[in-house]
């Protein structure tokens, strides 16, 4: 009873930690949250993202972000109806995001074997992000876009059409198709951990959309992951793409948007059925209020087998509550949740993390971040399941229990222009 009582009392303590504590988003959809603008506002990508347009570079990073000693308040007011100057002309931009990580790891049962072991520990610095940028616009609506990261070799590359009503643009290329929150953190479970959305895996195809008013719509067309070599060798498009509203005026403003992501690959082959199914669908929200914002997304996945007659269906969620503490430091605090096979059980993760973000001069962000992941196979005395639930971990499951009690400290370093 005592043991259940300080397992209970510690659930009670991380969910008062989370939510009477506040923090800022170390992410850009903080941003589109606090001024209920598009992606488009500050990035030269509709989709957001990548290379910063002239308002982005010279107010929004220069005089919005930064510390502004000593006095905050001197911001200038922010101009959400800037619209792109049209010309002709040559540009560019950079983004290098440099890390020191600290991982620590418990040592949990393989229940394959029953025997303890430890994944490896780290401590190590990593190149997270090179991207160099170059935009040519060649006139009032055409322009081409590259985005090119020199260490990964990653690619980015379109053509950029903007016929002007409605903010309408028809995006033909090399991308990152539109899906939920574009995070710049890739290992976060709504993106490549959980629903395998791998940030530097760009796809061919076309991309449409318009923002008539505080609506949004993007939709694209393209290879899918069978085809990321470049020639789609199965021939099958995937359709992904999002939509999503803007309300509020000056003391609550806020975003509601849902997401889709459909993908077939294989065929039928000799009679045999050998077609499978990839499916993505979810919803997420964006609020602010004074100096509060809050940022969600919670997505479902199915990937189905026409071969083996089987589906798979995970469930994936993203919560992140920030305080602006002044003009240039921002706190995060962020709660994830992963179930990569709901039909099993035990078999989730959680991982509660706290993150402090500074800007102290234009174009410069330093933070700091820390997380913890609890599993299903945390189990035992200062684990945050019973026992009686962790004997029933199999082989199937254990992918929960290897990371289970898992530590990560990171510091990051990001130069942008």
């Amino acid at each position: 009873m005592t043991q259940l009582c300080r397992r209970l009392g510690g659930l009670v303590l991380l969910f008062a930690a989370w939510m009477l504590t506040t923090s800022p988003v170390s992410a850009e959809p903080r941003f589109a949250a606090r001024t209920a603008a598009a992606c488009q506002l500050c990035h030269v990508n509709p989709s957001g993202g990548g290379m910063r347009n002239d308002y982005g570079r010279n107010v929004y990073a220069a005089h919005v972000l930064p510390l502004a000693l000593p006095d905050a308040r001197t911001a200038p007011t922010l101009d959400l109806s800037w619209e792109p100057t049209a010309g002709v002309g040559i540009s560019a931009g950079a983004d290098v995001r440099f890390a020191f990580i600290a991982v620590d790891t418990d040592y949990v049962i393989d229940p394959a074997t029953n025997e303890a072991f430890r994944l490896p520990t780290m401590l190590s610095f990593f190149l997270m992000q090179d991207d160099v940028y170059a935009l040519a616009e060649l006139g009032n609506e055409l322009s081409l876009y590259l985005d090119y990261g020199v260490a990964s070799g990653n690619l980015e590359s379109f053509a950029l059409w903007r016929p002007g009503p409605a903010d309408a643009y028809v995006k033909a290329g090399l991308f990152l198709p539109p899906y939920g929150l574009k995070l710049p953190n890739h290992r976060t479970y709504i993106r490549e951990e959980g629903l395998g959305l791998e940030p530097n895996v760009r796809d061919a195809g076309v991309e449409l959309g318009a923002f008539p008013g505080p609506v949004g719509v993007s939709v694209a067309v393209v290879n899918g992951l069978g085809g990321t070599e470049g020639l789609n060798p199965d021939r099958k498009l995937a359709v992904t793409g999002r939509a999503d509203a803007s309300f509020g005026g000056t003391k609550l403003k806020g975003t509601l948007g849902v997401s889709g992501w459909f993908e077939p690959g294989g065929e039928v082959v000799d009679g045999d059925d050998l077609r499978t199914y990839d499916i993505r669908s979810g919803f997420y929200g964006m609020a602010s209020a004074g100096r509060l914002t809050f940022l969600t997304e919670w997505d479902w996945r199915r990937v189905s087998d026409r071969a083996t007659g089987t589906s798979t269906d995970a469930f994936v969620g993203y919560n992140e509550l920030d305080v602006l503490i002044r003009q240039g430091i921002d706190l995060q605090l962020f709660f994830e949740y992963y179930d990569p096979d709901i039909a099993l059980t035990p078999n989730v993760l959680m991982r509660p993390g706290l993150a402090v973000s500074v800007f102290p001069t234009p174009n410069v962000e330093l933070s700091v971040l820390y997380r913890h992941t609890f599993g299903d196979n945390n189990c035992g005395e200062g684990g945050l399941f019973g026992d009686e639930d962790c004997a029933q971990a199999d082989v199937q499951t254990f992918y929960t229990g290897a990371t289970a009690g898992m530590d990560e400290a990171i510091l990051f370093l990001r130069v942008f222009l």
